[in-house]
């Protein structure tokens, strides 16, 4: 439950009528959620869906993928979404494809029904789309990410700040 390390959270199992995991933290209200095996394995190591969306993205795409890659966490499911790329993109991936998922290369009516194609093959809790010239900030993003959604287990959206970097490497 802790981002810190120390104590401020617990998660309880009571074992009622309903058995249900109980999280209590002095900070916002106590949460009961209903408990079974797969729900209490899913609380503490959600699966994170990584979708890129690409189109000609080959002189790009590694760096992100390697980014992805380079996580602690490693519950990660990592889907490729193509429009059709003739640049070589589909090589690039093809390259690291023990740690894919899914890669679906087709035609397709723009980004967003790219990104609805990847959302149909999800299997994950979380979902992050990640654009191929875009980078994780360092190899603890998801590790922050997952102990976020633990603590705040009824948010919806969680969502960092980013930093914008040029080719040249100016931030």
């Amino acid at each position: 439950c802790s981002t810190n390390g120390s104590k401020s959270c617990s998660v309880e199992l009571t074992k009622d009528a309903e058995t249900k995991i109980k999280i209590s933290n002095p900070n916002w209200t106590d949460v009961s959620i209903p408990y079974d095996d797969k729900t209490f394995r899913e609380y503490l190591n959600p699966k994170i869906t990584v979708i890129t969306v690409c189109l000609n993205s080959a002189l790009t795409i590694e760096r992100s993928i390697k980014s992805v890659l380079s996580q602690t966490y490693k519950n990660i499911e990592y889907i490729f979404v193509d429009g059709g790329s003739n640049d070589g993109t589909l090589d690039v991936i093809k390259k690291y494809n023990k740690y894919v998922t899914h890669i679906i290369s087709e035609k397709d009516n723009g980004i967003y029904d790219a990104m609805n194609k990847g959302l149909r093959l999800a299997k994950g809790t979380i979902v992050y789309f990640l654009n191929t010239d875009d980078l994780l900030y360092d190899e603890s993003v998801f590790e922050t990410v997952v102990k976020a959604f633990q603590r705040f287990p009824l948010a919806d959206v969680v969502y960092g700040n980013a930093r914008l970097v040029y080719e040249d490497g100016e931030k």
